[in-house]
């Protein structure tokens, strides 16, 4: 005889294991959001009113811990009262079997599990974005906050700013819309890292900061961050006296760093174009910026070799001829080697075919960063003179000037790099296409290389940890109810413990896994997925235990 199945009881068991299931996450995520909100108050980053809707938005992205666990709480209340008294003893007399009983856990397990799914791959990516943008928008109040507490201000694309005092000037009232906001700093130390370690670093008495609201082309503004008489280090070389150097950052923009914050439809696209992430987008413009420099050399070293002469044109469109013997590289600049005694020598063709002859004791030419251009500007050089002396077409003197800098410079044939417009991959093929294989191309190509495998590792991390949390928020509503079951002549408190620490600890390993995924790659992956797994045995072993008796 074929038995109907149990719709009614179906029915009671789903209705109290989802209300409890409610409760217990409302409970949970209300508590988890006031605690991570303490910590952006405590520090200013938030107001009172700021906090509260922080807390608010907080709420969603909370589910994702709070869901699976409340899930397995919510069983293990429902199957233990359900037990307890006796009414599956009475359903199983009545030819109900234990598989049976466990269908509405399975089914409840299930739809939570896909809304948990639906929730961590394109709702919770989201408010974490809002959650970011609130904490982090306004800049020049996360360095004036900092500032008065001693604090550094860690910023996006690694980022550190520390500063004694921060005088906010606020924007010029005279300058229209669009004006920058502005703070000036004092005593400033800013560092910027990345996958190797340490890059760069700077040390100023002074710092000036502007804010430019969407200076990123979207909703992220533009800060920059300019030291004046700083002195500079970056890895592998000394200190040196840089004038005035900038960092350019993202704020806010934090989102936009961390694959979390994607949605997994927007993982995909970041893993066809990684240079949407500013660390992956900061080394791809070294390197693009060390071809360029290794090029730029071979083309005036040729030039030199055939005319004695480097042409180059400013951007008023005058033409300089720069003669000289040789250029000595430098590391960071070419120095022109004269010919002889009297220096190197600049000829400037202007209008009406006059000219201007310029002699100069010291002649430095760089290159210009390549990343603070559009992608359709060609790239310009500067040229850096001492000991100027400059005499007009009629052989006349002028006073000699001890230092000045031409620029932008560009050669005849410029254009922009074509190297802008390759992906990242095609980028690293070409590098490592180059026959002469130069240190400086290698160890930029080599750690634009690093950050790109580390994204595609913390991509495959964070797709397995949402899938993970899916299927262990499935596995801990089977897990509570068989223990509920089982252990229903045992005390409440016990029945709790029975099916909390299991689910706790799968979670924590989830939590770890994603981290070591991160970093080791398929040895995370076994932690992440080992949590799971064990409490799926453990709950398997469970079910036998109770079928038995």
């Amino acid at each position: 005889m074929r038995h109907r199945p149990p719709l009614i009881l179906w029915r009671l068991l789903t209705s109290e294991l989802l209300r409890s299931v409610l409760l217990t996450c409302a409970i949970l995520v209300v508590s988890i959001a006031f605690v991570i909100a303490i910590k952006p108050l405590a520090d200013g980053d938030l107001d009172p009113a700021q906090t509260l809707r922080f807390m608010a938005l907080a709420i969603v992205p909370m589910l994702q811990f709070a869901l699976p666990f409340s899930a397995g709480f919510g069983a293990t209340l429902a199957f233990h009262r359900f037990a307890a008294d006796n009414e599956a003893l009475a359903a199983m007399v009545g030819g109900v079997s234990h598989r049976a009983l466990l269908a509405p856990a399975a089914i409840s397990g299930l739809v939570l599990a896909l809304v948990l799914a639906l929730l961590t791959n394109a709702v919770i990516p989201t408010f974490f974005r809002s959650m970011e943008r609130l904490v982090s928008r306004d800049v020049a109040r996360m360095l004036v906050n900092a500032s008065q507490s001693g604090r550094a201000v860690r910023l996006p694309e690694g980022v550190i700013v520390h500063a004694d005092r921060a005088n906010h000037l606020g924007r010029d009232p005279d300058a229209g819309p669009g004006a920058p906001d502005r703070l000036v700093l004092e005593g400033v130390v800013a560092v910027q890292s990345g996958a190797g370690g340490l890059e760069r670093e700077a040390v100023a008495e002074r710092a000036g900061v502007w804010i430019y609201d969407g200076g990123m082309g979207d909703d992220r503004a533009l800060a920059v961050i300019r030291l004046y008489g700083a002195t500079v280090s970056e890895a592998g070389q000394a200190a040196w006296d840089a004038g005035t150097t900038d960092f350019r950052v993202a704020a806010p923009g934090g989102h936009r760093e961390r694959p979390r914050f994607y949605s997994t439809p927007a993982l995909r696209t970041l893993e066809q174009e990684p240079q949407r992430i500013g660390a992956v987008e900061t080394r791809r413009r070294a390197l693009i910026a060390t071809l360029e420099r290794r090029r730029v050399e071979e083309q005036l070293r040729a030039a030199l070799r055939e005319d004695g002469a480097v042409r180059l044109i400013d951007a008023q469109g005058q033409s300089v001829s720069v003669r000289a013997a040789a250029i000595a590289d430098e590391g960071r600049q070419w120095r022109l080697v004269p010919h002889d005694a009297a220096g190197v020598e600049l000829i400037w063709r202007l209008e009406g075919d006059r000219a201007r002859l310029q002699t100069v004791g010291s002649a430095v030419l760089r290159i210009d960063d390549p990343g603070r251009s559009p992608d359709d500007a060609p790239l310009t050089l500067t040229l850096e003179l001492e000991n100027i002396a400059t005499h007009d077409a009629a052989g006349a003197g002028r006073p000699r000037q001890s230092r000045a800098a031409i620029g932008p410079l560009t050669t005849p044939d410029a254009a922009a790099s074509p190297l802008l417009r390759m992906s990242v991959a095609e980028l690293l093929d070409h590098a490592r296409a180059r026959p002469d294989r130069a240190p400086a191309v290698v160890r930029a190509a080599d750690a634009l290389d690093a950050r790109v495998r580390d994204l595609f590792r913390e991509i495959t991390s964070y797709r397995h940890e949402r899938l993970a949390y899916s299927v262990a928020c499935f596995v801990m509503v089977l897990a509570g109810a068989v223990a509920g079951m089982r252990l229903r002549d045992s005390r409440p408190l016990l029945v709790y413990t029975w099916s909390f620490f299991p689910g706790v600890l799968a979670l924590i390993t989830i939590g770890a896994g994603q981290n070591l995924a991160h970093k080791s790659g398929p040895v995370g992956l076994l932690l992440l997925w080992g949590g799971v797994a064990c409490l799926l045995i453990f709950t398997a072993v469970d079910y036998r235990r109770l079928r038995k008796h």
